[in-house]
This record gives C-alpha cells, structure tokens and sequence, in this order.
C-alpha cells in the first residue's frame, strides 16, 4: 500500500441544486461527499462569516447574477459573503436537504 503511487483517487459526487429566490430561478453545485471537516464547520457556524467559510468547501459551482444582471465570480470565501444573507440561508437548508435525502432513502 505504501508503495509507489496510486491511481485511485477519491471521487468527488456533485448534486445541482434548483431554488428560486424571490421570483429568480437559481441553480447551483454542491459536494454530496463533502469531507466531515465541512459539514461540522457548517453545523458549527455561529455566525454568517463561518458559515461563508463552511460553504466553500461544499458550494462548488453556481449560476447567479449580481444585482446588475452580470455572472457572479464563482463560488469561494469572498464572493460567498457577497451573497443576500437569506439566499445563504436558503442554500444551506436546499444543500442540506440535498445531502439527508439521497442519505436517507
């Protein structure tokens, strides 16, 4: 096993989530197997910085405009908090249940 390198790599499982935010249909990218780190920084979160840092591991993608109707730079830290406080909630209640229901069949 320690050996050489392998090949093998761990997958990254993505869901696209679909919300409509005050009339706006909106759809973006989560990490289904985000790592355990994430999550419990995520569930964690006592205020909205720490949940825009939990969110950039687990938000991998997103098709959202500004507020002038331009592409919004992809998903990180800095453009997470550049986000409606309650588009960021919606996000994580939608990732959230995204995640419990192809957990709990």
């Amino acid at each position: 096993m320690g050996e050489g390198k392998t090949t093998r790599r761990m997958p990254v499982v993505t869901r696209e989530v679909h919300v409509e935010y005050e009339g706006v249909p909106l759809a973006f990218t989560v990490r289904r197997n985000a790592k355990v780190r994430t999550l419990d920084a995520l569930f964690k979160a006592g205020n909205v910085d720490a949940c825009a840092q939990a969110l950039d591991g687990f938000v991998l993608s997103w098709d959202f405009p500004d507020e002038e109707g331009e592409p919004m730079a992809p998903p990180s830290y800095e453009t997470l908090r550049e986000v409606p406080h309650d588009l960021l909630q919606l996000m994580i209640e939608q990732g959230a249940a995204t995640l419990t229901a192809e957990t709990n069949p």
